[in-house]
């Protein structure tokens, strides 16, 4: 299973296509832990799109698992995380990192 950070889903869902693809190849064995959907939805809710950003969200959760965050789900995320070091610094440089509101840098 992997776990996502919410960095990753809001750039999935800001329409990142190399985001994209990575997940798409990893379905179904893709999840968010409970704390992260707790981020996704505050964000959702506050953003400027409220009225949008909340079905987009849930369109997301309906194909993902959701996790309880607990230190057994700490340990599988340290163990299998998303992204490589390497995939990260690259999703950092694109033109979607400018517009996360989230802790990723």
């Amino acid at each position: 299973m992997r776990h996502l950070d919410t960095c990753i889903v809001i750039a999935y869902l800001n329409g990142n296509k190399a985001i994209a693809e990575k997940l798409k190849s990893h379905l179904p064995d893709i999840a968010i832990n409970s704390l992260v959907l707790g981020e996704l939805l505050y964000g959702a809710r506050a953003s400027a799109r409220s009225s949008e950003n909340p079905e987009r969200l849930k369109k997301f959760v309906n194909i993902v698992d959701i996790a309880d965050y607990d230190e057994k789900s700490a340990d599988a995320y340290s163990k299998n995380p998303p992204f490589s070091q390497t995939d990260r610094a690259s999703y950092r440089r694109n033109r979607y990192a400018d517009r996360l509101s989230c802790h990723c840098r």
